[in-house]
């Protein structure tokens, strides 16, 4: 009996020591997205990098954390160009290799894609901004292969939208039609079905006007030109795509930890030069200070991104609000493949309406979510909320029981 109960007993170390082992492999491989997702990697945490990825990491979960948040091509460059592979599994190795030859391949597809549209518009006098993609990819990364795009986005006037849906057309584009109400009543999709299929979301806005977190004339008053491929096009002014690209941060399609990459990228490029003052007043103006300064906390916390102290005393929201929200959000929402993929949407839609500075801009994040009956939105949300709060309790136990194993 004696001697059984001593097998038990080693038998649950063994466990414990392997369950042990698999969070501290989680743990470290979350740390490797952290540190290795940036074109500016400190001597120091160059250092700490190497030391983590000599140790215990669960390299599929670092695989599966970074395809879904559509950073691996960029950790497969760093590891790389900080001469780390030797310390990557080789099969490993070869897989984020693969991924990132891959990135380039569409990259290339889609930049010449691009190009042709650019320039049959140009053509037609219908001047574009050029919204996120390869684009963006070539201003921040200078290789646009290391920021992952399925799409071409491009903006254009609201009284040219049919001349380039026509030409689009001509080009073999095919209007998608959203079998339901399209929660994005401001833009139009269009597939051009090919060996490499094409998908261009031909925007007039860049939110839903209802939600006011954005000024169109604004944003095409502070365009500027931009040489791409020998062709001309017009970006957002880096102000300008921070503030978009932070409005789209908790929102339950996309991408979350990719947008941090980014604002992370555009503020240390134009860190000496950024309109702090501007993005100040713009938010404050649009009531949507509380998204732009966590998508800056975060930024800071998770990446290190240089952002004056003066700006976050300026954007802090009050103490209750930080509170609400802070206690929602969690950085492992950020930064971890989507599981109960249903909460974590309740999670982060209320987190996001709580984030508005005005009441209709939370109804209508609660409607595009729910949609636009009164009634179903309230009733569906008293119904979510003791869910919503019990999962976020769970959540918060499961990531302190994470931070101490």
């Amino acid at each position: 009996m004696l001697q059984q109960t001593m097998i038990h007993s080693q038998i649950e170390n063994k466990e414990e020591f392997k369950n042990r082992r698999f969070v501290t492999g989680k743990r470290a491989a979350r740390e490797i997205l952290l540190l290795g997702t940036t074109t500016s990697l400190s001597p120091d945490n160059l250092k700490r990098l190497s030391k983590i990825l000599a140790g215990n990491v669960n390299w599929e979960y670092l695989l599966d954390l970074a395809k879904y948040h559509g950073v691996a091509p960029l950790l497969a460059h760093n590891l790389t160009r900080f001469n780390l592979t030797d310390k990557v599994p080789e099969i490993y190795a070869e897989r984020l290799n693969r991924i990132y030859s891959d990135n380039i391949h569409r990259s290339i597809f889609l930049s010449d894609e691009l190009t042709r549209i650019l320039s049959i518009f140009n053509q037609n006098d219908i001047d574009v901004i050029t919204l996120k993609g390869t684009v963006l990819g070539e201003q921040l990364y200078v290789n646009p292969g290391l920021r992952t795009t399925n799409d071409i986005d491009v903006l254009v006037q609201p009284d040219k939208v049919i001349q380039a849906s026509s030409l689009l057309e001509g080009m073999d584009y095919t209007r998608y039609i959203m079998p339901k109400k399209p929660l994005h009543p401001f833009h139009r999709i269009y597939i051009k079905k090919a060996r490499f299929p094409f998908i261009v979301e031909l925007h007039w806005d860049l939110h839903d006007p209802k939600l006011e977190v954005v000024k169109r004339e604004e944003i095409w008053r502070r365009a500027r030109q931009y040489q791409y491929q020998g062709g001309n096009t017009m970006v957002p002014s880096p102000e300008d795509t921070l503030l978009y690209i932070a409005t789209k941060l908790l929102v339950h399609d996309e991408k979350h930890f990719k947008h941090l990459v980014d604002i992370n990228e555009i503020i240390r490029k134009y860190r000496n030069n950024l309109d702090w003052d501007y993005i100040v007043r713009t938010e404050k103006s649009l009531g949507i200070t509380a998204i732009i300064y966590y998508a800056l906390k975060w930024a800071q916390e998770l990446l290190e991104a240089p952002v004056p102290e003066s700006v976050m005393k300026a954007l802090k929201p009050s103490l209750t609000r930080r509170c609400l929200i802070s206690w929602l959000t969690y950085h492992r929402i950020l930064i971890s493949p989507e599981g109960w993929t249903k909460i974590n949407n309740e999670i982060k839609t209320l987190a996001y309406s709580l984030m508005m500075g005005k009441r209709r801009q939370a109804f209508v994040v609660m409607a595009q979510y729910r949609g636009y009956d009164k009634r179903a939105i309230w009733l569906r949300t008293l119904a979510w909320i003791p869910l919503v709060l019990g999962a976020t309790i769970w959540i918060n136990f499961l990531n302190l029981y994470a931070g101490k194993s």
